[in-house]
């Protein structure tokens, strides 16, 4: 069967989940047992615990024996404690008041038990109208409370209401509270749905569909994976980039249609949420769906918590990330400046030219000088690049920069040659393509970042070498006249123009250094700042953003003018107040809204956390409403430089849940204890470190030590033989990961030496969907076990008896079997016979000399006693029959009687 539905046994109805909260209308005793009893029947043929509050018209007898009826073995049932029938004035009205909180913790109760006892949940059965109408209400908010909680248990609950007793507003009234309800019509029973159930389940349909339209068109790319990898479902957009249906994605494997690789890759943040349970986001690059995702996958729990899969969103960045690209370019440069100029001792190697000048307005500069002076110059960088010049000459252009070893030799001289040369000084040389070259350096922060060079040219008193560049000319397969022609446009120097020159020069790059370098800070400086306030504006935004979204109160109080100067707008949820009406409260008003009981506490430890500069309250606070709910308040106190306090910032959490499941733990607990403690059977809790958590004093005589010297350690550490430790660390493990309870039988031996047996049930906690420890149940079967051995032993001996005295009747049974021929033989040849008579079965036994005195066939029946006086005479019948009875009475007989045969023949025989 199903696990997830359970066969509630009344055909209207069919199958139903764990957590159907349903009644019935009846009028008649008969009414209640056509459903409960199949209902329950269903119940206890499926492993369910089954508990049955009867009240008129059905009493505990009568449940009884309806069920009897339907259920043969039903006592069977009752006396293993699989079913439960006790009266509702038992179970609801205890001490004649009814208390709802009680009522519900006692059905956990009894869920916890009957799980714990390796049942799979929990059929129960109640009449809910036993109260005076005064109780009514009380009634009905029982009723919506089961109605809440009980979808959350392996639970199912059947309330019956007598209709005849029940007006029009309680008819409706438990109809709402309840999934449906089951009333006879004209001899059929009917099912009427709630309204407000359906109402829900419309809603709830439209959300799927609204859930199902914005699956499909938002543009990230989703799908829903299984625990084994495969697409449950996917959104248009995945499909797309599969180049599929979405239809046609269901059922295939993510790792092989998206990586086309054989199992998941170590990337794979669905792998790495199997492994864990959380959630994970990676930045992802893959090609088969055209560029780089943000990949989010996040769990997915069935109604018992286990994991199932995951939601696998995928947020295309391609573009993202191609926008990054280049901004990380173009940004490289300023980088290298902004951490120049953050460190000022720094080496600035990295640092570019081009990150440096502005090229744009050199070049301008360089423009109006060439017009006037008519220099060639240019300015590069260490790497042989020009960012601006002026003048290039066309047999550089069209020839030593066309040609890539004579390329080559330019690029050598522009940056080799012109190295070495100090600050504030030129270098006047030879480039490797013969001609004259100047370079002067330029330092930007105390770092050689480029030169300013002027080139090429040849002096006024210079003779030409043109076989030199006729050879050039041809080395290279230059055409001889066009290259000759562009040497001759080389301009001519004298030697006066060029020292001029290059005092301008050295005065430029030093002017450029400068500038650079301050326009660097300056604009680093500036975007510093800018990027400062952006960040502080974002990150205030972002802060204010947690702070009105949180569940939790943040706040901040001036202590000077006794206000909040803020709080965030959750406040109202939980306090009822809003936070204007809060911000307006002096500290005096606040604690007027503490509980009484907890008002001396907070008042102290505020005095406290002013001296120590932070603290943390935890009280009853009085709602609008007039209702109070626990909180947990977290502050610290800020001071001026003289110790004087200027604010109190905190946060506030409403804690009343936490509250209330502590002291429901702590009740449990404390029932827990209370029969641990006082209970003959072992009872132990570990942690999933096979640590004892709790024993309790029964486990004192067989382990050797106290409960204190027990709890906090392992069965190795407490010296138990290695064997045994694996096999009791092998059952738990087991349990922790099943979730399931294991039963076994096992032989100890204490540390004094005393051999004990043991039957032991290991049971699953759960906290939170998780099994977070086990307890184990061990009952001392050691008088079982030698009453057990001894009966093995008697059995074995009575069997070994059994033997020899059959020997013996076997010998006994071919002796007479040889008496028996012997007599035969005899009794033929004196034509004696003899019978034997069973008065209590009235059956004889003939020899064969008897068939052949009355004639009768020795394959028939000897005859009865009545049928053997047939055959007597009638005249000698009561003869007969009187010492018959004598005979019986213990007096022996001995007499002559006539017989009739068959035939008619008449015969006298001695008896």
């Amino acid at each position: 069967m199903n696990e997830r539905l359970r066969e509630s046994g009344i055909d209207i109805i069919g199958d139903i989940p764990w957590g159907t909260h349903f009644c019935q209308f009846y009028q008649t005793k008969e009414d209640l047992m056509d459903i409960l009893v199949p209902y329950f029947r269903a119940g206890l043929e499926n492993n369910e615990f089954c508990m049955w509050v009867t009240s008129q018209p059905l009493e505990v007898e009568d449940a009884k024996e309806a069920l009897r009826r339907a259920v043969p073995d039903i006592d069977a049932y009752l006396e293993k404690g699989q079913i439960e029938i006790i009266p509702s004035t038992y179970w609801y009205v205890k001490e004649g008041v009814f208390d709802s909180e009680k009522v519900l913790n006692g059905w956990i109760e009894k869920l916890n038990h009957a799980l714990a006892s390796g049942y799979d949940g929990l059929r129960l059965s109640g009449k809910t109208f036993g109260l005076e109408k005064e109780g009514w209400n009380g009634f009905i908010e029982y009723e919506k409370e089961i109605d809440n909680i009980i979808g959350n248990f392996h639970m199912m609950a059947l309330c019956t209401y007598p209709l005849d007793r029940c007006h029009a507003t309680e008819i409706i009234d438990v109809v709402i509270n309840h999934q449906f309800a089951l009333i006879k019509r004209e001899e059929k029973w009917e099912r009427i749905e709630s309204s407000r159930r359906k109402k829900a389940e419309e809603e709830a349909a439209q959300a799927a569909k609204d859930w199902e339209y914005t699956f499909d068109i938002v543009p990230d790319l989703i799908a829903i994976l299984d625990a084994e990898y495969g697409v449950v479902r996917a959104n248009k957009a995945m499909a797309a980039r599969l180049g599929v249906t979405p239809e046609e994605c269901i059922g295939l494997t993510c790792y092989r249609v998206v990586h086309g690789m054989d199992e998941p890759p170590s990337f794979c943040p669905h792998r790495q949420l199997l492994e864990d349970g959380l959630e994970h986001t990676k930045e992802v690059r893959e090609e088969s769906l055209g560029g780089d995702f943000i990949v989010t996958v996040s769990p997915l729990h069935d109604s018992e918590g286990k994991l199932t899969g995951c939601i696998h969103v995928a947020h295309d960045i391609t573009e993202r990330k191609r926008a990054e690209e280049a901004l990380r370019l173009s940004e490289q440069r300023v980088r290298l400046k902004l951490e120049s100029i953050l460190s000022p001792d720094r080496e600035m190697a990295n640092l570019e030219l081009a990150d440096i000048v502005d090229a744009q307005a050199i070049q301008s500069l360089m423009d109006d000088f060439y017009k006037l002076a008519h220099i060639p110059m240019s300015l590069g960088d260490l790497k042989g690049n020009f960012l601006v010049g002026v003048g290039w000459q066309e047999i550089c252009t069209r020839f030593h920069r066309v040609h890539p070893e004579a390329c080559k030799h330019c690029i050598e001289s522009d940056t080799k040659l012109s190295a070495g040369v100090a600050p504030g000084e030129f270098k006047l040389y030879r480039c490797k393509n013969n001609m004259w070259d100047i370079a002067t350096p330029l330092i930007v922060g105390g770092q050689h970042v480029g030169n300013i060079l002027s080139g090429q040219f040849f002096f006024e008193d210079e003779t030409l070498d043109y076989e030199l560049f006729r050879a050039q000319a041809k080395k290279y397969g230059f055409n001889e006249e066009e290259y000759i022609a562009a040497l001759e446009k080389v301009p001519r120097l004298s030697r006066e123009a060029v020292d001029t020159g290059m005092t301008f020069f050295m005065k430029l790059a030093h002017m450029f250094s400068q500038l650079s370098y301050s326009n660097i800070k300056l604009a680093q400086s500036l975007s510093e700042r800018d990027s400062l306030v952006d960040a502080l504006r974002e990150s205030e935004e972002r802060f204010r953003a947690v702070l009105e979204n949180s569940l939790d109160v943040a706040y901040r109080r001036n202590l000077q003018t006794d206000r909040y100067d803020y709080m965030s707008p959750v406040v109202e949820q939980i306090t009822g107040f809003s936070a204007q009406k809060m911000s307006a409260m002096s500290i005096n008003e606040v604690l007027d809204h503490v509980h009484p009981d907890d008002h001396p506490q907070v008042t102290a430890e505020l005095a406290q956390a002013f001296e120590t500069g932070h603290g943390t309250l935890e009280y009853r606070f009085k709602r609008k409403d007039g209702k109070y709910r626990w909180l947990a308040d977290h502050f610290t106190v800020i001071k001026d430089q003289n110790d004087m306090p200027l604010f109190s910032g905190g946060i506030i959490r409403d804690i009343t849940r936490q509250k209330q499941a502590e002291e429901a733990l702590i009740r449990s607990e404390n029932k827990f204890r209370t029969l641990a403690e006082n209970s003959p059977d072992v009872i132990s809790r570990l942690d999933r470190q096979n640590r004892y958590m709790y024993v309790n004093p029964a486990a004192a005589e067989p382990y050797g030590h106290s409960p204190e010297e027990i709890v906090g350690k392992t069965n190795s550490e407490l010296g138990m033989d290695p064997e045994n430790v694996r096999f009791w660390e092998g059952h738990y493990e087991n349990v922790f990961t099943t979730g399931k309870p294991e039963t076994m039988e096992f032989h100890y031996k204490s540390p004094q030496g005393k051999e004990y047996y043991f039957n032991t049930r290991i049971v699953p906690e759960f906290v939170g969907g998780e099994v977070s420890s086990v307890l184990a149940i061990s009952r001392d079967i050691t008088d079982e076990k030698e009453v057990e051995a001894k009966l093995k032993e008697a059995y074995e001996n009575l069997e070994k008896l059994v033997e020899e005295r059959t020997t013996q009747l076997e010998n006994a049974y071919n002796s007479l079997k040889e008496s028996e021929k012997g007599l035969a033989e005899a009794q033929k040849m004196a034509h004696i016979g003899n019978w034997y008579w069973d008065i209590a079965t009235d059956k004889t036994y003939w020899s064969e000399e008897m068939y052949s005195i009355f004639g009768r066939d020795p394959q028939e029946l000897a005859p009865s006693y009545n049928e053997y006086l047939s055959y007597i005479h009638p005249d000698d019948r009561d003869y007969f029959d009187n010492a018959t009875m004598k005979a019986v009475n213990g007096k022996p007989y001995s007499i002559d009687h006539r017989i009739i045969l068959a035939k008619g023949e008449e015969r006298t025989v001695h008896i």
